[in-house]
């Protein structure tokens, strides 16, 4: 839940990653895995599968028109090339209304820090977390110990 929070920007202090650090830690191995791969940045795929018609609140989205091409102006009929000259024309303004929202958007974000520059103190995090892969090595999985290893070398 932090870790969507802190993707959305809605979290995104030391206290949350400092939180998510401590989660580093857990006992449990799914808590541990998500903390490990918020910390290296991988993307985790959402636990009801990727729906790409819909976001997490349940609004449905549109999905994308197909696009038209100027080659099928000159080949289509003298009828149909009112119809596609329209569609053509209304797809401009939509790319360009996309286009100028993604500029809007571009400079309203807040600084992309490194999280693992935000934690209190990175070397001690790190030397727990050696100190912790050694202590539970032939308990944990592989690809577990994989990402502690890649954590740690950061």
């Amino acid at each position: 839940m932090m870790v969507e929070l802190y993707k959305r920007r809605m979290w995104d202090d030391a206290h949350v990653v400092n939180t998510l650090g401590a989660a580093c830690f857990s006992r449990q191995t799914a808590v541990r895995g998500a903390a490990i791969k918020f910390f290296l940045g991988v993307d985790m795929p959402t636990e009801e599968g990727a729906d790409e018609d819909s976001d997490d609140f349940g609004i449905k989205t549109k999905t994308p028109k197909k696009r038209i091409k100027v080659a099928s102006l000159l080949t289509a009929k003298k009828h149909k090339k009112k119809k596609l000259k329209r569609l053509l024309f209304e797809q401009g303004k939509e790319d360009e209304r996309i286009r100028i929202e993604g500029k809007k958007g571009k400079k309203k974000d807040k600084p992309n820090f490194t999280v693992i520059e935000q934690l209190h103190d990175a070397q001690e995090f790190a030397e727990r977390l050696l100190s912790l892969l050694k202590k539970w090595f032939t308990a944990l999985k592989f690809d577990h110990k994989l990402l502690m290893l890649e954590l740690i070398s950061r």
